[in-house]
C-alpha cells in the first residue's frame, strides 16, 4: 500500500480536467482502486470542501460530497503533530505535517506546487507519483464519449460522478484551468477566511 497526502490543487485539477489521461485524474483512479491510501485530517478535508464550493468551479455540492465520501473510503485520518516547518503559504503546513507523520510508512505529498515545499524525495508531482506507484490501472479505459468504466462497480460509479463534475466545470468555464489559475483560486479561498 502506498500512502499519499493529496494537495487541494490535485483534487481540483482532477475534477475539472478535460483530459481523461491527465496525471491528476490517474492519481484519483489509483486511490479509488485501493492501490493508494489517501492521508487526511479534518483541516485538509475542510479545505477540500471550501475550495470545491467556490462559485468559479460551479460544481454541484451534492456531487462534491459524493466524491469526497468515496475518496474517504480509501483514506486514513492522521493526527499530525506540528513540525515547526515554515512554508511560503502557512495553510500548506498541515499537508506537510500529515505526510511527515506517516513518513515511516513511506508516505508522499502529491502536489502541483512542489516549489511551495522543501525539496525532498517525498514531495512529488502527480506524474512523479504515478511513476512511483507504477503502471496505470489496466481496467480503465475511455470510450468515444469520454465516459469512464471499470470492472469495479464502486470505482466506475465514482468515475462517472467525476465525469459529471468535469462536464459541470466545462459549462462553468472552469474546465481546463491551468494549475496557476487553480492555485490562485485556492489562495483566494484561503485569504477569505
Amino acid at each position: 500500500m502506498v500512502y499519499a497526502v493529496i494537495d487541494t490543487n490535485v483534487i481540483v485539477s482532477a475534477l475539472i480536467t478535460r483530459s481523461p489521461q491527465s496525471p491528476v485524474l490517474q492519481v484519483i483512479q489509483r486511490i479509488l482502486s485501493g492501490r493508494v491510501c489517501m492521508l487526511v485530517n479534518n483541516e485538509i478535508l475542510a479545505e477540500y470542501k471550501e475550495v470545491l464550493a467556490r462559485p468559479k468551479f460551479n460544481l454541484e455540492q451534492e456531487t462534491v460530497e459524493t466524491v469526497i465520501s468515496e475518496l474517504l473510503k480509501h483514506s486514513l485520518n492522521v493526527d499530525a503533530p506540528p513540525s515547526g516547518v515554515v512554508l511560503p503559504d502557512p495553510k500548506d503546513v498541515v499537508f506537510y505535517n500529515v505526510v511527515l507523520a506517516k513518513r515511516d510508512d513511506g508516505a508522499y505529498l502529491v502536489t502541483g506546487n512542489t516549489k511551495h515545499f522543501p525539496v525532498c524525495g517525498f514531495v512529488v508531482t502527480p506524474r512523479e507519483f504515478l511513476d512511483i506507484v507504477d503502471a496505470p490501472l489496466r481496467t480503465m479505459f475511455v470510450n468515444d464519449r469520454r465516459m469512464f468504466y471499470n470492472a469495479n462497480p464502486v470505482a466506475s460509479r465514482m468515475l462517472r460522478t467525476m465525469q459529471q463534475l468535469s462536464a459541470d466545470a466545462e459549462k462553468a468555464g472552469s474546465a481546463g484551468m491551468t494549475l496557476d489559475e487553480i492555485n490562485a483560486e485556492i489562495a483566494a479561498a484561503r485569504s477569505g477566511k
